[in-house]
């Protein structure tokens, strides 16, 4: 089916994207509330550790939007937003965060892949 070559194509990109390493999907949207604040408090994480933040396909900790990129958020099962999954190198989910949790959670799965 025509949607799910689109999602193939994606899910290679994502997998492009973090072949050099590990790499946390923070998947958030502009409608939703709790999302702006995950998003400060990640940023404020990661940038001390000298992870790279952002949208960009290469981020150590990357922010998807799911009205931008549909795709991903059917590829790793995306129902709840903020969510934030923890991909290997090889683009396979090794973990999860869903909801707002404490920030102190946010770098611990990726620090364990490091």
């Amino acid at each position: 089916d025509e949607d799910w070559n689109v999602c193939a194509v994606r899910q290679k990109t994502v997998i492009k994207s973090v072949r050099r390493g590990p790499q946390a999907l923070l998947f958030s949207a502009e409608w939703c509330k709790p999302c702006g604040p995950r998003k400060k408090a990640v940023e404020k994480a990661v940038v001390p550790l000298g992870w790279s933040y952002g949208d960009q396909e290469d981020a150590d900790f990357r922010v998807v939007d799911i009205d931008k990129q549909p795709d991903l958020m059917r590829i790793y099962s995306i129902e709840v937003v903020p969510t934030i999954v923890y991909v290997d190198s090889g683009g396979k989910e090794y973990d999860r965060i869903v909801g707002a949790q404490s920030s102190r959670l946010l770098t611990t799965p990726l620090l364990k892949k490091r």
